[in-house]
């Protein structure tokens, strides 16, 4: 499923779309594009839905049904009124979670083009950097001791076919910010901010280390203060050029790998030629890629999606393939089943694996194939005890029968009872049932090339990240969208 964004860069798109990828048992991905549908939304949540966004922040929750959107950026005159909100696909249902706030900074803050990832450990959703959208003109942001950043960061925008000036700012999530689902409340979880200010970076959560890498990005301040973050040195034999609006990918499969694909020098540049990479987080190397694409449309591009399936298939949906307007709804598909030689493919279920229609159809036969219910094998074992009993008895009767014919010509001590001792019931083996094989589908919001940061915390977790510096141009910013002509200069 899907929401949001901006379709060929005119207008946004307010709807929740989905595909349903078991459609057919062997469907052609080049189809996939044209079998999307769009879920219907009751009108008691359209105050919700009906505030375009793109370039939040969003990830799905542990529960594999819902999707949290926190912020985003927009073309209206004022901010969004519902900044955090979830979308139940169990029950098609939207709802509004409460606003991140900082007092000392102006009250709710509406962050875009930030990270956002859900952490296993602590249950909940860890933010990091992005921007700020409707700020003040040189607004100057306090820190948590109360101390002032050197610099506003703000810079001017406008919105298009308005001559209404407005401002942004480069800071968004300074430190590390957490939101816990359970009790709807944030708290600023690093004692420490990372001056640097990064943006259209991914973030990717490993759980075996419990560390989130942060990958790629822009970042807006050259100069850099660590304090608890560590920079991780990467190596490799080739090094993914620096980029922006990509995807990062945990391959579930293999525990230790992060797929990297797509991204751009900046939103208005064409995407990267060099735009797949595995990292082994072992051993921390890059591995590079070279896809044979099957078609124009599938290869480069950036703004896109990438969500993992069955920890098989990689889904690489949306986008844009130029610095144009040129958006796409293509859908393209990776086997990742071997990290060591990744394709494309052109067919989904992959070679070799069946689809979930299948695979429930085989299940239900399977079990109708596994031999008697447990009400005939429980028939069957009580029939046999019967039989023993009754063959046991007639052997019983038989040769007291003899017995006594043979006592008429001569006498014998006989003991019945030990006679009858030697024939005892052996009790049933028992039978175990048989389970049916399931198959599961897991999707996974794609996530993150750069340096680490840990911080502390009251179980003595470490959350690292990674980052690849790369200091804004003093050019042009373009909006997020990155369609428009340029609408903001760096101050």
């Amino acid at each position: 499923m899907c929401f949001g964004g901006s379709p060929n860069d005119k207008g946004y798109d307010t709807t929740v779309n989905y595909l349903d990828i078991s459609q057919s048992d062997s469907t052609n991905v080049s189809n996939l594009e044209n079998k999307w549908d769009i879920q219907v939304v009751p009108k008691v949540e359209t105050d919700i839905i009906n505030e375009p966004r793109y370039d939040s922040q969003y990830t799905a929750l542990p529960d594999g049904a819902r999707m949290l959107m926190q912020g985003g950026s927009n073309e209206l005159l004022g901010k969004l009124q519902n900044k955090t909100v979830i979308y139940d696909t169990r029950n098609e249902q939207w709802s509004s979670l409460s606003d991140y706030t900082e007092p000392r900074n102006g009250g709710a803050r509406q962050i875009f083009s930030g990270t956002a990832v859900y952490v296993p450990f602590i249950d909940a959703v860890a933010f990091y950097g992005g921007k700020e959208a409707r700020v003040p003109s040189n607004f100057t942001y306090r820190k948590l001791d109360g101390t002032t950043f050197s610099n506003s960061y703000t810079y001017n925008a406008s919105l298009p076919n308005q001559n209404q000036p407005y401002f942004e700012s480069y800071v968004g999530f300074y430190y590390l910010t957490i939101y816990r689902i359970i009790s709807n409340t944030w708290e600023e979880y690093s004692a420490t901010p990372y001056n640097i200010m990064p943006n259209q970076l991914t973030a990717t959560y490993h759980e075996p280390t419990d560390t989130i890498y942060y990958l790629g990005g822009r970042t807006y301040d050259p100069i850099v203060t660590h304090d608890n973050w560590d920079n991780i040195t990467l190596t490799g034999t080739q090094i993914p050029t620096p980029r922006v609006l990509h995807s990062a990918t945990l391959l579930t499969g293999t525990a230790n790998t992060i797929l990297i694909y797509g991204g751009s020098p900046s939103e208005s540049d064409d995407p990267v030629q060099d735009y797949c990479y595995t990292l082994d987080i072992g051993t921390l190397v890059w591995t590079a890629h070279s896809l044979s694409a099957i078609s124009p449309n599938i290869g480069p591009r950036f703004y896109h999606n990438a969500v993992l399936v069955n920890n098989t298939a990689l889904f690489i949906l949306f986008g844009k393939t130029t610095g144009k307007h040129d958006t796409t709804n293509n859908v393209s598909v990776l086997d990742v089943r071997n990290v060591s030689a990744i394709q494309f493919s052109d067919h989904f279920p992959l070679e070799g694996e069946e689809s979930t229609a299948m695979t429930t159809e085989n299940n239900a036969k399977e079990s109708d194939s596994v031999g008697p219910s447990s009400g005939a094998i429980a028939g069957i074992i009580v029939g046999a005890i019967a039989a023993v009993v009754a063959l046991v008895i007639a052997i019983l009767l038989y040769r007291r029968k003899r017995r006594a014919a043979k006592e008429q010509h001569e006498a014998l001590d006989v003991d019945w009872d030990q006679i009858e001792h030697q024939f005892h019931e052996v009790p049933p083996t028992k039978r175990e049932s048989m389970a049916s094989p399931t198959s599961t589908l897991v999707a996974t919001t794609a996530t993150q090339v750069p340096n680490a940061v840990q911080s502390d915390d009251a179980n003595n977790k470490n959350i690292m990240s990674l980052f690849h510096e790369n200091p804004i141009s003093q050019t042009g910013v373009v909006k997020p969208d990155g369609g428009k002509e340029d609408k903001s200069q760096l101050p």
